[in-house]
């Protein structure tokens, strides 16, 4: 029995309470989304990439980040709903300010609840040690940066393409902008938060140290989960934009894509 599944669960379910709590700040959801983090902290000491995220998304975000200015989306007749309206661009007269004190408690009971396994973490230091330095194997930065192509493409597909595992990263960078430009700034920072501090506290440290962690994608399971979640949002926003043949071959798209991911999940 291995814990990644477990991480990526509780991954899902904490994102899914933090958003809930900051948007409805009741003592119910600030419970909920506690419970989310300590289970998450038991789960993989790399559940602090996803607790980093969200610190970041819910103290360092200003106010005028909490907008609900989205893209116009039309609706299945055609229509655009007054729901999916941009909005003028009115802050939410400081409710993410009044979110930042609970949050900080809930985050500081939940590392509260985990100190037990902090005390074994730091006294198996030594075997810690053991662990990371099994990952030093001192790679060339052009290596790191094939590894890291060949992963992203896995997005899509479970093989490694060669020159066309480019695509693959295109599509991936295609889809966040994409998500950046017609979602809310809180929800597309936020995904963005997730996907880039998983990935970097990871890259980085490989190209400074030489190590290969980066490069194993059980460890990047939160970053591929933001990044799934942008392509989900594209092609579906993509596939309420069109109409006649346009809105067929997204289906076709969309319908390759789950296809070639159950044939790799099998």
């Amino acid at each position: 029995a291995r814990e990644y599944s477990l991480w990526t669960l509780m991954t899902v379910l904490s994102c899914w309470a933090f958003l809930r709590a900051m948007r409805q700040p009741t003592p119910k959801h600030w419970f909920i989304y506690g419970f989310t983090l300590v289970v998450g902290w038991y789960s993989h000491l790399l559940f602090a990439a996803v607790a980093i995220a969200q610190t970041l998304a819910a103290v360092i975000v200003p106010d005028w980040m909490s907008t609900n200015r989205v893209a116009n989306v039309p609706s299945a007749a055609g229509q655009i709903t007054p729901s999916a309206q941009a909005s003028s661009g009115q802050p939410n007269h400081g409710l993410l300010s009044r979110c930042r004190g609970p949050f900080v408690g809930t985050m500081l009971i939940s590392l509260f609840c985990f100190s037990p396994w902090i005390c074994v973490f730091l006294n198996q230091w030594g075997q810690v040690q053991n662990v990371v330095d099994a990952t030093q194997r001192d790679p060339s930065l052009l290596y790191l940066v094939n590894v890291w192509g060949r992963n992203l493409s896995r997005v899509w597909f479970s093989a490694d393409l060669g020159i066309a595992n480019i695509l693959g990263v295109f599509g991936v960078g295609y889809s966040l902008v994409y998500l950046w430009h017609t979602v809310p700034r809180r929800i597309s920072l936020f995904l963005l938060l997730l996907i880039g501090v998983n990935a970097l506290s990871l890259m980085l440290p490989d190209m400074v140290t030489g190590g290969i962690s980066s490069t194993r994608i059980r460890y990047l399971f939160p970053a591929y989960l933001g990044i799934q979640l942008a392509i989900a949002h594209h092609l579906s926003h993509r596939l309420l934009q069109a109409t006649g043949g346009s809105r067929r071959m997204w289906a076709g798209v969309i319908t390759v894509v789950f296809v070639r991911g159950a044939i790799a999940a099998v």
